[in-house]
């Protein structure tokens, strides 16, 4: 999906952690929608947080509309000129490139304390 991500102009998504991280690595702006049963809404709380930096737009599936996710779609897509662009950088930082030396850490003062 990751290759995918990186041609898109815009994603339209679930916001399950497996999903943000590729669409963080591969800088993609998104629109985001939070599986309504996921376990203690963890979800949205993955979205709040793409929302929040500006790297996407959530949007509740119970609350959505018809119009209210075209009106999503096309506020991002033919809006301010920019913002694809800016959702796109703030996406990207928002990735962890060394998440891996970072869980060795942890573990190593864990098994050393």
């Amino acid at each position: 999906m990751a290759g995918l991500f990186k041609r898109a102009d815009l994603v339209i998504s679930r916001s399950g952690a497996g999903t943000l991280t590729e669409l963080a690595m591969m800088h993609s702006p998104s629109i985001l929608i939070p599986y309504p049963f996921a376990a203690e809404d963890h979800q949205a709380f993955n979205a709040k947080v793409f929302a929040a930096a500006e790297a996407a737009i959530m949007l509740r599936q119970n609350e959505m509309t018809e119009e209210s996710f075209g009106e999503a779609v096309l506020g991002v897509v033919w809006g301010d000129g920019d913002r694809l662009k800016r959702m796109a950088d703030n996406a990207g930082k928002l990735a962890v490139l060394d998440s891996a030396e970072q869980l060795t850490a942890i573990v190593r003062r864990c098994l050393e304390g």
